[in-house]
């Protein structure tokens, strides 16, 4: 621990960001020439300053000198969701998986924005793909925004179910499903699911 400590302090601009002094890191970083990891940290500390066009400038000049470096392209996919650039985070997320088709992260990430884009059947599709290997509850929930997205009560009833099966006290798939039995003209249904999810939380 010792060794790492020592490490950082010999490295004013790594110290800054890791105590989220961004204008601190900023001015050190502007006082060097520039390099790819430099002009990544100087596009991290605009991002964490939510300077999104400037963070975005800097990814994309990173990129363009190391376009296989996945962890820049994600950075530059998350920062464009942060300034609301919905469908060029898209576009990243999307380049990474790419270079790493298996990587969660970018798959999480990429179903996400195409529920938020109201790309559904892309979603469904996307999630079916990921669930061959992975049933967790993270994709059950975008599988079920994917289903309920479509229209698909039935297919969302079940996704939720099966996410309240595994999760009892995920309060927020336990509210979906009350209220799709509530859509559904099954009142019993909706109030046994929340009688069983008190009883629960009340333990």
């Amino acid at each position: 621990v010792s060794l790492s400590l020592t490490a950082q302090q010999a490295d004013p601009i790594r110290e800054a960001m890791a105590n989220y002094d961004y204008e601190t890191a900023l001015s050190l970083i502007s006082q060097k020439e520039p390099t790819p990891q430099l002009t990544h940290q100087k596009a991290q500390a605009l991002r964490g300053l939510n300077r999104y066009s400037e963070a975005l400038e800097a990814f994309r000049q990173v990129i363009a000198r190391e376009p296989e470096n996945i962890r820049v392209i994600l950075d530059l996919a998350e920062c464009c969701k942060l300034a609301g650039r919905f469908n060029e985070s898209l576009k990243g997320y999307e380049q990474a998986l790419t270079l790493d088709p298996k990587n969660k992260y970018a798959q999480l990430q990429r179903i996400t924005l195409l529920c938020v884009t109201e790309q559904y059947a892309k979603a469904c599709q996307a999630c079916h793909e990921v669930m061959k290997e992975d049933d967790s509850t993270p994709i059950l929930r975008l599988m079920a925004q994917a289903q309920e997205g479509m229209m698909r009560k039935d297919s969302t009833l079940h996704y939720y179910k099966t996410i309240v099966e595994k999760e009892p006290q995920d309060y927020l798939s336990v509210a979906k499903l009350a209220n799709l039995h509530i859509e559904l003209k099954e009142p019993k249904e909706a109030i046994a699911i929340t009688e069983k999810y008190r009883e629960k939380d009340s333990v």
